[in-house]
């Protein structure tokens, strides 16, 4: 994976989830400290899973009650594209296009490559976070140390009627598998939702899947993909300017508030790793 940093700012626009004008402005990082941050009145405010919260089916990053960040997940994403150091100026739901892609690809184009070796930080022990009226089954997000510069992600579903029960195990660092993860765009349910999301949001509808359109494997196989870019973007925050995560991190019939409550038990439990990948 390449070490990405931006040559200068760049304002996204575009229209939110609802249909509504909207944009987001990321600026290169500062280089003496570098990491993600979110400015605020001219401060730059680290940003780590203490500020992140979830609501309906999103993660949003909250500085107050009037400062918030929605679907932060298709954003937090881009650490593992090689975005390690950014400053984003927005308030709101940002532009929307069902994934990360929509922001990669405007991205890249600013951006150049840095020569600086990538570092590799884990977990002292296992961190989890299980639903708790489904501890027997296990429900909910577990990460596990990592000894090696690889982060190995098994993510499980569970669906009642014809979607059933389907997994993937994946392993990274993989451009070709990281390429996959970002063009996968989040996909619709419940099913019903078709033709009111149809109906109410006609441009929007078009960037979801549906089992309508993609049929029951391909359904599953970007359910698990966008599955794990969601996972991946929570799990962003336990990267810094100069660590990317590694270990193991199993998903079992989980969502965004297993990874978020995950994350911050993992948090606090951080130590280096000696491995570095270049």
């Amino acid at each position: 994976m390449n070490n990405l940093t931006l040559t200068h700012s760049v304002t996204i626009k575009g229209r939110n989830l609802f249909g509504l004008p909207s944009s987001i402005t990321f600026h290169p990082g500062p280089l003496d400290n570098p990491g993600w941050y979110w400015l605020d009145c001219g401060r730059l405010v680290p940003i780590t899973s203490v500020m992140a919260t979830t609501k309906k089916r999103r993660i949003v990053l909250e500085m107050s009650f009037t400062k918030q960040l929605h679907v932060f997940e298709h954003i937090g994403f881009l650490r593992w594209m090689g975005f390690n150091n950014l400053v984003i100026e927005a308030n709101g739901w940002p532009p929307f296009c069902g994934g990360a892609l929509f922001y990669y690809e405007r991205l890249r184009g600013a951006a150049v490559v840095k020569s600086e070796k990538v570092s590799h930080r884990t977990v002292t022990g296992l961190c989890d976070w299980i639903y708790p009226q489904k501890r027997q089954e296990r429900w909910g997000v577990e990460i596990w140390p990592g000894d090696s510069s690889m982060l190995q992600i098994n993510i499980e579903c569970d669906f009642p009627g014809e979607l059933g029960k389907f997994s993937k195990e994946l392993s990274l660092p993989n451009d070709d598998l990281l390429m996959e993860i970002l063009q996968a765009n989040t996909v619709g349910l419940p099913h019903w939702l078709y033709w009111p999301a149809r109906a109410l949001l006609p441009r929007k509808s078009q960037s979801i899947g549906w089992v309508k359109q993609l049929g029951v494997e391909q359904f599953r196989e970007r359910m698990l993909l966008h599955r794990a870019q969601d996972l991946l973007g929570a799990l962003s925050f336990l990267c810094d300017g100069t660590h990317l995560f590694a270990g193991s991190v199993k998903s079992r019939c989980a969502g965004h508030e297993a990874d978020i409550y995950a994350v911050r038990d993992a948090s606090t439990k951080l130590r280096a790793l000696s491995v570095q990948l270049r």
